[in-house]
């Protein structure tokens, strides 16, 4: 039955004001269209009447280059279009070439309508709030309040969520994929059937790492003991897995309250030196500079190569998946991420937030009301089954009340991982606009090696608390970004390029040399980005007094409880 598809499904009572919000909003009850204090007019329903298209930009989906290089056919998109009746024209850059990509559009100035997956707040030079000062994007207080009225009572049910999602003044820039209750779903990866050829345990500090990758080397012949896929202080790599157990960040931090930059950090020249030593020796793939993906992964299933940092989906799942018919004994395994002293504590790793996998409408948008509206949909139950599940009947069947995924996901003909597989039919994987369901996760990782990843990967995680990025947290206002972004990235460059050469032994790591890169960081203009950052982190703080002492309790999945069948 084809009816009308409304993108307001969930009652907003006119009774329950909105603190963390700039307005408040009105509508009836269980309907097929968005009732508020719009004119009625400007109600948007889907399928809209006569088609429209929606220009966006995405990172591209790596495993799925070689069959879908137009990411626009993917099966997602195409029932999309069926169920919104929006022809989806997606832009994907190369692999491997995403920040040179976003950098080339941005400075083109041919924007998407919509550009996805966080990239603004990774590459762009002060965040979202910069992009917004600079008119690349536009804020959506105004556009959620009449058409993104299922996002906007997941705000009101969870104020948390809310106000980590909204910038110092107030003003909400993108629109997010929500996972409830943080997690860590990435860190270092090694061969646990090597590690039983040289009869050692899983390496839990540095030492040990030393000792386990010169093994790998030395008895094994390995030729990359360590597998590295470049220097990136915007994002977690191998040897950014590293650096917390020298007790700092490879970007901004917070300790003790104050805001620090790893690199301008006493600690970084150990780190560093660590790093150039196991690249002398042969334990760091002498490659990582310029490794590209397709390389990557086929050193990755090789006996060569004894350990890399991957995610528990898209590293161990599909390298074993990969791996297992030609070598029934390779067994991947997660190692703790890595301490200075055994038994001592980590405050810095890879964790997803609450709300993450931020979704922004440009300031070309040509119809940004359709935009919010599409944004609002992964927020409906039915845009929740959808980015979740995929299309049931072909990617899931209802199974005694449970969304269960069929052998085309679990078992893919084509010889998929469960990840690429669900990229193909879902926007959960690479997070869509939407709640992130608990049934996604639970059949994400049927190996007991991913299940098992999670839980060492989270060994640390409340000690995580004030150690991400301050500028991702949205708390700068734009003034503020605007005038600090240029110095971020000028700072952000030069250090990538110095790690670069640190490691591979162009610059020696030493105290002359590293008094001469931290005097080049400050020049760059480093004390005013901190004293700005450290301005922000104060605001917030008194604005938010419970944000950091929160657990994550948030579970926004409940909202969607009813459609369990």
């Amino acid at each position: 039955m084809n009816k009308k598809r409304g993108i307001g499904f969930l009652a907003l009572s006119t009774a329950m004001a909105m603190s963390v919000l700039a307005g408040c909003n009105d509508a009836g009850q269980e309907q097929t269209e968005v009732s508020s204090a719009a004119p009625k007019e400007e109600t948007i329903t889907f399928p809209i009447g006569q088609q429209e298209t929606l220009k966006t930009w995405i990172p591209p989906y790596n495993g799925l280059l070689n069959k879908y290089p137009d990411h626009s056919n993917l099966p997602i998109y195409q029932e999309l279009t069926k169920r919104t009746n929006i022809k989806f024209q997606v832009t994907t850059p190369l692999a491997g070439q995403t920040k040179e990509q976003f950098n080339l559009m941005i400075a083109s100035g041919e924007l998407p309508d919509i550009i996805d997956n966080k990239v603004i707040d990774i590459y762009y030079p002060g965040g979202a709030s910069k992009a917004y000062a600079d008119g690349i994007i536009i804020s959506l207080n105004d556009l959620q309040e009449k058409y993104a009225p299922d996002l906007m009572k997941l705000y009101e049910t969870y104020p948390d969520i809310a106000a980590s999602m909204k910038t110092d003044d107030g003003l909400f820039l993108a629109a997010p994929r929500i996972i409830g209750a943080s997690r860590t779903t990435s860190g270092m990866i090694i061969r646990q059937d090597l590690l039983d050829k040289v009869g050692l345990p899983v390496p839990t500090t540095i030492d040990e790492w030393y000792t386990t990758l010169t093994a790998f080397k030395t008895k094994l012949g390995s030729t990359s003991p360590l597998l590295v896929r470049g220097v990136d202080t915007t994002a977690f790599t191998a040897t950014n897995s590293f650096i917390g157990a020298y007790g700092i960040s490879h970007k901004y931090f917070v300790e003790d309250g104050v805001v620090k930059y790893g690199p301008a950090d006493p600690r970084y020249q150990d780190y560093a030196a660590t790093m150039a030593k196991w690249y002398k020796e042969g334990l760091i793939d002498q490659e990582f500079a310029t490794m590209n993906n397709k390389v990557f992964d086929s050193k990755a299933v090789s006996d060569d190569v004894g350990a890399f940092y991957g995610f528990a989906a898209s590293g161990i799942g599909k390298y074993m998946n990969l791996a297992g018919p030609v070598n029934p004994n390779y067994k991947l395994v997660a190692t703790p991420y890595p301490t200075l002293q055994k038994g001592g504590e980590v405050r810095f790793f890879h964790q997803d937030k609450i709300a993450d996998s931020l979704l922004y409408i440009t300031t070309k948008a040509k119809n940004p009301e359709l935009a919010m509206a599409f944004l609002n949909y992964g927020f409906t139950p039915e845009g929740y089954k959808l980015y979740n599940f995929g299309i049931e009947g072909t990617s899931y069947n209802w199974v005694d009340g449970y969304p269960k995924y069929t052998d085309l996901i679990l078992k893919n003909p084509d010889g998929l991982s469960i990840a690429d597989s669900l990229l193909m039919y879902q926007r959960t994987a690479n997070n869509g606009a939407t709640v992130s369901s608990p049934e996604y996760l639970e059949q994400m990782y049927p190996l007991q090696e991913q299940k098992d990843a999670l839980a060492v990967w989270s060994k640390f995680k409340d000690k995580a608390i004030g150690g991400n990025d301050p500028t991702l947290q949205g708390k700068l206002t734009a003034e503020e970004a605007s005038a600090i972004g240029g110095a971020q990235t000028q700072i952000q460059t030069y250090v990538d390029e110095m790690l670069t050469k640190f490691i591979v032994g162009q610059q020696p790591v030493n105290n002359e040399t590293f008094a001469a890169f931290q005097k080049q960081i400050n020049s760059i203009g480093l004390s005013n980005v901190l004293k700005t950052l450290q301005a922000a982190e104060d605001r917030f703080k008194n604005n938010n007094p419970d944000f950091y002492s929160q657990k994550a309790v948030s579970q926004p999945y409940d909202m969607y409880k009813d459609i369990r069948k």
